[in-house]
């Protein structure tokens, strides 16, 4: 496991150009945050050759965060369906040595029961609005 995570953090530094699992400086915490992330998933055809996975279950990962951010009104059901789909081909894909966080968990087994919920787009209830307005508070 220890081999593995060398290799892939070699492969985000090497061709993505992205820190990962590195200590900030002069703060708590990791380079591990959605900024990093965003970039990753933005070119999935590198990010899933580095974790050695099928560019389809990546692409189509990055679709589904896309579409729970979006403040577009999105159909409940067909986001289950989608998050299904996503879940079945995981599941099957021989991947062993990674678990899906609680986070993509929550996504895909429960976002059509908050999009059915929440009357408006989930996209609304991000926290950029009030982390932009700590600008002002200061």
């Amino acid at each position: 496991m220890k081999e593995l995570k060398h290799l892939m953090d070699g492969g985000f530094d090497a061709q993505l150009k992205l820190p990962v699992f590195q200590c900030k400086p002069g703060q708590s915490g990791n380079s591990n945050d959605g900024n990093t992330a965003r970039e990753a998933f933005e070119k999935f055809e590198i990010f899933a050759q580095i974790l050695g996975v099928d560019v389809d279950l990546v692409r189509d990962l990055h679709y589904l965060i896309m579409a729970v951010n979006s403040t577009l009104p999105l159909d409940a059901d067909e986001f289950d369906a989608d998050a299904a789909s996503w879940l079945d081909r995981f599941h099957n894909s021989g991947i062993s040595w990674n678990i899906l966080s609680p986070s993509v968990h929550l996504l895909l087994h429960h976002g059509g029961d908050f999009i059915r919920y929440f009357k408006a787009p989930m996209g609304l209830f991000s926290e950029e609005g009030p982390e932009a307005n700590n600008k002002i508070i200061r």
